[in-house]
């Protein structure tokens, strides 16, 4: 996976209240960088507009007397600050959304933050499986006064045991699961992809 930016629509909450600082770190757990890492580049994010309006609203709550006293020199230095330490507006980025660019974690690959999750149908197929049945007859003729029921099972032409649908990072990982259910090797477990798609970001 070679991934150059990210896009991100934050919440409210991830937002309101926050410091440049604490942006970043919530940011950063959103890429599932839970300790706060060693240096933010400023330069790797970007930003919709009204964020950066939240951070001048942040700043005021946070100094309402400095605020008050001269509100456009207080501005002033919110955006100095905003333009030293602080992530560039793009007008192209619709409310609350960041972009993330490579090299704003501690200088690392955004591949290396973001985990894939695959979901697969998991299987033990044809050659594995034998004396494999499956009841042909009237369901209503299962009952102890039928003696006749059991001939009522025919072999299944390509038997296909059903394991269950697994999630994991690759196929290795969601093979081992599926055999740790089913007690089987995990080389006898067979993979479906899911129709429409299994794959999720975490």
């Amino acid at each position: 996976m070679n991934l150059q930016s990210l896009r991100l629509v934050l919440s409210d909450e991830d937002i309101s209240g926050k410091q440049i600082v604490q942006f970043y770190i919530t940011v950063g757990k959103l890429l599932g960088v839970e300790a706060p890492p060693t240096r933010y580049d400023c330069t790797k994010i970007l930003i919709a507009r009204n964020i950066q309006d939240a951070f001048y609203k942040t700043y005021e709550e946070l100094h309402p007397e400095e605020f008050a006293k001269d509100p456009n020199e207080f501005q002033t230095q919110v955006a100095m600050l905003l333009c030293q330490g602080g992530p560039k507006v793009e007008d192209k980025l619709l409310d609350n959304m960041v972009e993330i660019q490579e090299g704003f974690i501690d200088g690392r690959p955004l591949s290396s933050l973001i985990k894939i999750s695959l979901r697969k149908i998991a299987v033990v197929e044809d050659g594995y499986v034998r004396d494999t049945q499956i009841y042909i007859g009237d369901p209503a003729a299962l009952n102890e006064d039928n003696q006749d029921w059991e001939n009522d099972f025919g072999d299944i032409k390509y038997p296909c045991q059903y394991v269950g649908i697994f999630e994991g990072e690759s196929d290795e990982e969601i093979k081992a699961a599926a055999a740790a259910v089913e007690g089987v090797h995990p080389d006898i477990i067979s993979l479906i992809e899911i129709p429409g798609g299994g794959s999720n970001n975490v």
